[in-house]
């Protein structure tokens, strides 16, 4: 027990990290006008400036993105009538953005690493909880934490099939936390538990996460300092799990989603160029002139453009979401902000995943998979850089 216990770093954990590890599930919930996505953020910041530990890093390119918003959203204030939903919106974006500062100086990366392992094992049981009740034939809904309110209903993509999503609202939020467990798993070259972790991500069905998990594998393959015959060896064991997972019937749902286009994939592939593609030049620049791409697809007589819509809701995702709405100038903001993290080679196969998943998944600048994400890289270079663990650097310019 106590070899496992520190094989996943799970005999060190912390408050702030804990409620870090959970934070992708906790920001599914909502208490009245309030959201899980930013209360839980105000409290992590709080327990932050609590702690005497304080590690500096250069976040220059955060503070340049979360300044160019609110500019940008300031200026469209006086172009189009204000709802309040949007004043609502951009009060806890930057919000959410200026969190991410104090939270990255002060969490510890072992304390993390920990309780990341801990909230991993609690989401995968319940994953292969909701899976065992589906091939009984019952249905599943989000595993609720006790002493919760409900669940926020209003960011899920409509689901034909019920399917495995354990504590998270949805299989893809499921599929963004277990992408950084997966990392670590593969940095700290443990693969049996990376092969667990991978495992869950077919059990899930989520395409997201099959998708990114194995691209993970194959760019760990090829990015990691390892000696020649032990990346032969691991692609070996990576091309022979991808095999069984493909050809076992019991992950036939998730890979019968990826082979098979149904509306959602429709949604996530077609809504972004079919928006973008068909705004006006001018526009492509400065941003919609909209509070968002709901707005402006209705108000802004665009009703001919080929968009999906379900429940009030239009689903597009990140690399076309923060063009549609920021502009080219925003979105080279966001782009160079996950470029920065390449200076270090470890972080290469995680980065490659984000931008990746920038074309099917929607993670909005100042939402909680944004704010998770970046927490994480922040502290994980830190981690780095205290500890003079030397790595090949790229430059970039811009």
């Amino acid at each position: 027990m106590k070899s496992i216990l520190a094989y996943l770093h799970l005999n060190k954990i912390g408050a702030l990290e804990l409620l870090y590890a959970f934070y992708m599930i906790l920001s599914g919930y909502v208490y009245g006008p309030l959201h899980g996505t930013l209360i839980v953020l105000l409290l992590m910041t709080s327990l932050s400036f609590l702690r005497k530990r304080n590690t500096y890093q250069n976040m220059k390119e955060l503070f340049w993105l979360t300044g160019f918003v609110l500019m940008h959203e300031l200026i469209l204030s006086f172009h189009i009538i204000v709802p309040d939903y949007m004043l609502n919106n951009l009060f806890t974006t930057i919000l959410v953005c200026v969190c991410i500062f104090p939270i990255a100086y002060k969490m510890d990366y072992e304390r993390m690493l920990g309780s990341l392992n801990w909230v991993a094992i609690l989401s995968m049981a319940g994953i292969v909880y909701h899976f065992i009740l589906i091939q009984s034939g019952h249905e599943v809904r989000p595993i609720p934490l006790p002493f919760m309110p409900d669940m926020n209903s209003s960011s899920r993509l409509y689901e034909f099939l019920q399917r495995p999503c354990s504590f998270y609202w949805e299989p893809a939020a499921f599929a963004t936390f277990m992408m950084i467990p997966l990392f670590l798993a593969l940095y700290e070259k443990k693969y049996i538990w990376a092969g667990i972790i991978t495992t869950s991500m077919f059990l899930s069905t989520s395409s997201t996460g099959i998708i990114m998990s194995l691209v993970m594998i194959m760019a760990t393959i090829f990015i990691q300092d390892v000696k020649i015959r032990y990346k032969i060896w691991l692609a070996i064991v990576g091309a022979f799990l991808i095999w069984f997972l493909l050809n076992s019937s019991l992950f036939e749902a998730g890979v019968k989603k990826i082979v098979e286009t149904d509306e959602e994939s429709t949604i996530r592939l077609v809504n972004g160029p079919a928006l973008v593609f068909n705004m006006p030049l001018q526009e492509l620049v400065t941003g919609m002139k909209a509070a968002n791409v709901h707005d402006y697809w209705k108000e802004g007589g665009f009703h001919s453009i080929d968009i999906i819509e379900r429940d009030g809701f239009v689903f597009v995702p990140t690399f076309w979401l923060t063009l549609a709405k920021y502009g080219i100038f925003g979105l080279l903001l966001l782009l160079y902000l996950y470029i920065s993290f390449l200076k270090k080679r470890e972080l290469i196969p995680y980065i490659v995943v984000i931008f990746i998943s920038m074309f099917f998944q929607s993670l909005m600048i100042g939402g909680a998979g944004f704010a998770f994400q970046l927490i994480f890289l922040y502290v994980f270079r830190g981690y780095l850089e205290r500890n003079n663990i030397k790595s090949s650097t790229i430059k970039f310019q811009i």
